[in-house]
């Protein structure tokens, strides 16, 4: 028997025999069977209608119920044989005014569609405090209905991929040769709630302090006295591995901070040139959210080697545009933890593939070093982009650092335009990229998510899906860092979730197919 696991914002039917279940808080799942015809079908729907702008999908009961009865009927299910379950709608939050009706919106929103299509509704376990866990056999028409009654329901997943939550306590070790950066970092730390356990300044007290304080993270400088950072996070890396953060006035071209991040180092920060207090606030504001990034991964990857757990059979059929059609433009995107998968992929993907545009903040320091080192193992031409310039297939566009891409139609060109940063927080932005890919309507473009922290390319996810365009997310399970493609996932606009492997066998089965 067929078991997946029902994504929200998806539908699913069967008339053969299938196991689906799906995680509900606040949404609510309907439940279909023609008993006649063994034929049985489920959606996962977020809202009870679109707000404006906001197109049609199955993330709205309006459309996921009307458009799970015509699936089923197109099955074989006779709609005057139908019955229905329903399930879920908690008020899983009734102390914050944003979202607290939602549930109770979504319940009565199925039972005024159902009683409009004349489907009788046999069962219902709605509403309450509580989320819902279920699972429902198509052939038989049973619901394992299971609450989650616990006191930290606003942790509740309903991604499936049961993911590890942000550390809610994070400790750093500071090495620096500086006193007085050391100082600057410490009270940075302290002020966004960040716990120092002490500073360093070489690679021989960073030992010390270290394995007596074991901190979460480790912010480390390339260009040290005695022993460079570099040659000591090796040194870590094999002997005493933990979530780094380097830090360095090395300059984009530095083949040292793309070494460091080769060997293990989670994000690399660059300090600025000037002392401004501007300068100062905007790096503190990115070094902070880089060591809460590196804490977050040091726990996920704990979280997974003490569980050894695996991800769930996923369902995600497509309701838009589909794999089945020529891509025309490739958008890619992550910042925290993507480089490794980015290089993977760029080193197995055919020379024949549509244009890539890649936006990763990670890489943004060192592009140049990144480029020339993996130039030689691609069949791929990688580049630095420059405004205006037409894309041509065969051909990665890597967005530079300080600016954000924006991809503009123009008749039968495509061109790449660049922009000042929007946030220096995230440059360039994922959000920034996706939101012109969206803009592509006569076009078929895929957005792709890969590991990171943050939220940065939601938004523009949200409204890739919004525009028929195919959205795909590294899996949180194999990712480094999953969180911002769970929050993708849970808003429902996720057509994909795969893994490296998928991803190559996915993209590069474009560079084969005829434009249909």
């Amino acid at each position: 028997m067929n078991r997946f696991f029902l994504l929200p914002g998806k539908i699913s039917c069967a008339s053969e025999a299938t196991e689906i279940a799906t995680n509900l808080g606040s949404c609510v799942a309907v439940c279909l069977f023609d008993s006649r015809k063994g034929i049985g079908g489920m959606n996962h729907y977020l809202l009870p209608a679109p707000l404006d702008g906001q197109a049609p999908s199955a993330r709205f009961a309006v459309y996921a119920i009307k458009t799970l009865v015509n699936q089923m009927v197109e099955l074989g299910a006779s709609p005057k044989s139908l019955q229905a379950k329903i399930f879920g709608g908690g008020n899983l939050f009734p102390d914050m005014a944003v979202g607290r009706n939602v549930g109770a919106m979504n319940i009565s929103i199925a039972k005024e569609i159902l009683g409009e299509m004349k489907i009788p509704i046999v069962e219902s376990n709605v509403g309450g405090n509580e989320a819902r866990r279920i699972t429902f056999r198509t052939d038989t028409f049973a619901v394992e209905c299971i609450s989650e009654k616990s006191s930290a329901k606003e942790n509740f997943d309903i991604t499936g991929y049961r993911s590890a939550q942000e550390p809610t306590k994070v400790t750093v070790a500071i090495v620096d040769d500086h006193p007085a950066i050391q100082k600057l970092y410490e009270n940075i730390f302290k002020k966004h709630g960040l716990e120092v356990v002490g500073t360093a300044g070489d690679a021989f007290e960073a030992r010390k302090l270290i394995v007596e304080k074991k901190p979460m993270v480790v912010t480390l400088d390339i260009e040290m006295p005695n022993m460079s950072g570099v040659e000591f996070l090796e040194k870590l890396m094999k002997h005493y591995p933990l979530p780094v953060v380097m830090v360095s006035h090395l300059d984009s071209q530095g083949e040292q901070a793309h070494r460091a991040l080769e060997l293990g180092a989670v994000e690399f920060v660059q300090k600025p040139l000037d002392v401004s207090s501007k300068a100062l606030r905007e790096m503190a504001e990115l070094l902070v959210e880089k060591v809460r990034a590196a804490a977050s991964k040091g726990a996920v990857a704990q979280r997974q080697l003490a569980t050894k757990s695996t991800p769930p059979p996923v369902l995600t059929p497509h309701f838009g545009r589909n794999l089945s059609q020529k891509a025309e433009l490739i958008l890619i995107a992550g910042n925290t933890g993507s480089p490794p998968t980015l290089k993977t992929l760029l080193r197995s993907l055919p020379s024949n593939l549509p244009p890539v545009v890649v936006a990763n903040s990670t890489l943004s320091h060192f592009l140049p070093s990144f480029v020339q080192n993996l130039q030689g193992e691609t069949r791929l031409k990688l580049q630095i982009a420059a405004s205006q310039q037409k894309l041509q297939p065969g051909h990665v566009y890597f967005i530079p650092n300080g600016t954000d891409g924006e991809v503009v139609q123009r008749k039968n060109d495509i061109e790449l335009h660049l922009n000042s940063a929007r946030s220096a927080l995230q440059s360039p932005s994922a959000d920034a990229l996706f939101e012109s890919g969206a803009a592509c309507k006569q076009l078929n473009v895929v957005g792709l998510l890969l590991s990171g922290y943050g939220t940065d390319g939601v938004a523009g996810l949200e409204k890739m899906a919004g525009a028929k365009h195919v959205v795909m997310v590294q899996s949180p399970h194999e990712a480094a860092l999953g969180f911002t493609a769970l929050k993708a996932i849970a808003l429902g606009v996720v057509d994909y979730v795969v893994s490296t492997e998928e991803l190559i066998e996915l993209l590069g089965s474009h560079s084969r197919r005829k434009a249909a």
